[in-house]
């Protein structure tokens, strides 16, 4: 899911940060579960009689609790640099619509190399940024009006 290692189809960022988010869950209600039982909740243990360490509840107590914090730190340490790349992404968007619109009118008027680079933009697969809620163009929607 961070996307480190080579692959012919990559997920955009935002979807990475959404499946890791989804995953967050599933320790936090497991170990929240187990840390917060009133009963030793697997009977095989129960037969066991040892000798070491803390009672079974306890025991089954401190293990949910490592389950929880420890797994929603490992998923955050995780989205760390999905959110970097994220981020990224999103200013290499921005900088190219910035190229685009300095060059002229984003209809290209005055841009004679305008629809070489229109065509560019699509032979790379990225698309033009057509969606008014996207990180890009709200910034973009932002910054224009602080101009004004």
């Amino acid at each position: 899911m961070v996307a480190i290692e080579p692959s012919r189809h990559r997920l955009r960022p935002a979807l990475r940060l959404c499946y890791l988010a989804a995953a967050v869950p599933v320790d936090t209600f497991t170990g929240l579960t187990l840390a917060s039982a009133s009963h030793e909740l697997f009977p095989a243990y129960l037969q066991m009689h040892r000798t070491w360490g803390p009672s079974l509840l306890t025991d089954l107590h401190m293990g949910g609790d490592v389950m929880w914090v420890g797994g929603d730190v490992l998923m955050f340490l995780a989205m760390v640099p999905v959110t970097i790349q994220w981020v990224r992404d999103e200013d290499r968007k921005a900088a190219e619509l910035d190229r685009l619109l300095d060059a002229g009118d984003a209809s290209g008027e005055g841009d004679p190399d305008h629809g070489e680079r229109a065509a560019t933009w699509r032979r790379s697969g990225r698309r033009e940024v057509r969606d008014w809620m996207s990180p890009t163009c709200v910034r973009v929607r932002i910054w224009s009006g602080l101009e004004r």
